[in-house]
């Protein structure tokens, strides 16, 4: 029966602590991180009763939990998914899962007499024995207790927070939708397409206008869009010259939530001539 309620809490509380923040997502995190994958772990290990008892099984899943956190961390570094409350959470709920099966299956082959099963029972004789141990020894391990918790707790915000300043990706695109092969020459009179494209990493949705200008002045129709955060946009920006130039100066604006001043500025620089 723990181990089914350790498999059902890690599969609620997961997605609950993906989709929330600040202090509840850090009481979560201490909730499923530290206590229930290495539970899961100590189970599969020791199925016996004669092992361990209630509280110094509690007591090792922390410690257990915290050792797996770190490996998944370093293991997730050097990854595509680097280290974040997702990232870290699913590999530990996978972990729970298998460690889980590992136990109940390990469980099933020993005598029910001799099978590690927790009850009410046998957490008070835990706490008598604890009572009666030396006090230095209680001291010891309420202090480790607490800076594990601590430190997780304070490791697992630090992951959590969003990394580096918001910002902007602003960028052209050539005539087969990549960063080369841009017009050099134009014709007065011809439309004129220049793929553009932008990426939201500002933490927020953001309304984004692209205006064309060429030698400072407004030509063709400007574009506006609306992204939110992480999302994608690229489309083709059209605008018709109407002065020849030998060397005129194709500018891109990108302006964010109605600001008069723009956050990014794109140029190019190109021929219009009459034929």
């Amino acid at each position: 029966m723990d181990i089914l309620v350790a498999v059902v809490i890690a599969i609620l509380l997961v997605p609950a602590m993906i989709l929330t923040s600040g202090v509840l997502r850090v009481g979560l995190a201490l909730a499923v991180v530290l206590v229930v994958p290495g539970y899961a772990l100590l189970a599969a290990i020791l199925p016996r009763r004669a092992h361990l008892g209630g509280a110094e099984r509690l007591a090792l899943s922390l410690g257990a939990s915290v050792a797996m956190v770190a490996v998944s961390g370093f293991v997730l570094n050097y990854t595509g998914f680097g280290i974040a409350p997702y990232s870290i959470a699913v590999p530990l709920l996978i972990l729970t899962v298998i460690f889980s099966a590992v136990a109940v299956l390990r469980r099933s082959r020993v005598p029910a007499d001799d099978r590690y099963q927790p009850s009410v029972v046998s957490f008070f004789r835990a706490s008598q024995r604890w009572s009666q141990g030396r006090r230095l020894d209680r001291v010891l391990f309420v202090s480790l207790a607490v800076m594990v918790l601590f430190t997780s707790g304070v490791a697992w915000h630090l992951a959590s927070k969003p990394k580096g300043e918001p910002f902007t990706e602003f960028f052209l695109l050539g005539s087969y939708g990549k960063a080369a092969d841009y017009p050099g020459r134009v014709l007065i009179g011809g439309q004129t397409s220049l793929g553009v494209g932008v990426i939201n990493h500002e933490r927020k949705t953001t309304t984004y206008r692209v205006e064309p200008r060429l030698d400072g002045q407004g030509i063709g129709v400007a574009r506006t869009v609306t992204l939110v955060d992480g999302e994608r946009w690229e489309s083709a920006v059209e605008f018709t010259p109407q002065i020849e130039a030998a060397h005129a100066k194709l500018e891109l604006l990108l302006f964010r939530d109605g600001e008069s001043d723009p956050a990014h500025i794109l140029y190019l620089w190109l021929t219009v001539s009459g034929f």
